[in-house]
């Protein structure tokens, strides 16, 4: 005869002997987590996002989260510190990223309603002038357009200097508010040389320069590396295998297939996602990191 206490031992090793065979507890699978903006004017960015956030569940098949943040600032923050696994960011807040922690990775960007990915830093002249090349440019006047903007001001002296050409080159460097106000001081002969940006593609002045009321009357004599437009983000060290898996979604996504998610991240353009690398970014991230260094 078998009493209490030798039941209750039967009991508690048949339970174990069951645990084992039945492996680990299953765990829930880990969220995935989409950062992005939600205060201000990107109330009710998360409604918007829904259906991509769905479509990214649905392909994944592994729970996907949303999560708002209040400013670029906490937004890049949270992706750097690995509080979110995924976000759309400008490209100045990926190469602010990048520099605090060397740990993102860039997977995707939408192209523009022409099919371009990105756009140049641009120096232009008077059409006529003396000015005809960099090497004509020693002691001339400089203005550029937007004191602390990412193409002009950041990305452009950083170019210019990457290829030799110093601040010290110029005789002065200042700055206008607008390539408007810009073009009107070389036009006045206020300023010999214009640094803004420009698609520099083969359609005749393009960019800011097309704002102008006579775009012709400038020529553009150089321009930077690409600069990319702002990238899909994920962290470096995300599973390679969830990695392609994300940049498979976004790039797959379409349209016509997928309208609701697709429209739910487009910036407007209508086109399809491409794959980008980190590299591609790499004139953003140096000027921002002299420009730190400056500082």
């Amino acid at each position: 005869m078998i009493d209490r206490s030798g039941r209750l031992a039967a009991l508690a090793a048949a339970f174990v002997i069951a645990l084992v065979l039945a492996g680990p507890p299953a765990r829930a699978e880990e969220a995935f987590r989409i950062g992005h903006l939600g205060s201000g004017a990107h109330q009710g960015e998360a409604e918007r996002l829904e259906p991509f956030r769905a479509y990214l569940e649905a392909r994944l098949q592994r729970p996907v989260e949303l999560v708002p943040h209040r400013n670029l600032q906490t937004l890049v923050l949270a992706l750097t510190s690995g509080g979110i696994d995924y976000a759309p960011l400008p490209a100045r807040g990926f190469a602010l990223g990048m520099l605090a922690c060397g740990c993102l990775e860039a997977i995707a960007l939408q192209p523009d309603p022409q099919g371009r990915t990105g756009y140049h830093a641009a120096l232009a002249v008077a059409a006529g002038s003396r000015f005809h090349s960099l090497d004509d440019l020693a002691g001339a006047r400089l203005v550029i357009v937007g004191e602390g903007s990412t193409a002009a001001h950041l990305v452009g002296l950083a170019e210019l200097a990457r290829i030799g050409v110093e601040r010290t080159r110029f005789a002065s460097i200042g700055f206008a508010p607008s390539i408007e106000a810009g073009a009107a001081a070389v036009a006045s002969g206020e300023a010999d040389a214009l640094l803004s940006w420009s698609f520099g593609d083969d359609s005749g002045p393009a960019g800011a320069f097309a704002r102008l009321p006579e775009p012709g009357a400038l020529d553009i004599v150089w321009l930077s590396r690409p600069i990319p437009y702002g990238p899909q983000v994920m962290r470096a060290d995300a599973d390679p295998m969830l990695k392609a898996a994300v940049a498979d979604a976004v790039t797959q996504l379409s349209f016509e297939a997928q309208p609701e998610a697709f429209e739910a991240i487009d910036r407007g353009t209508g086109r399809p996602f491409l794959r980008i690398g980190t590299s591609a970014y790499q004139p953003v991230i140096a000027a921002l990191s002299q420009f730190s260094e400056a500082q």
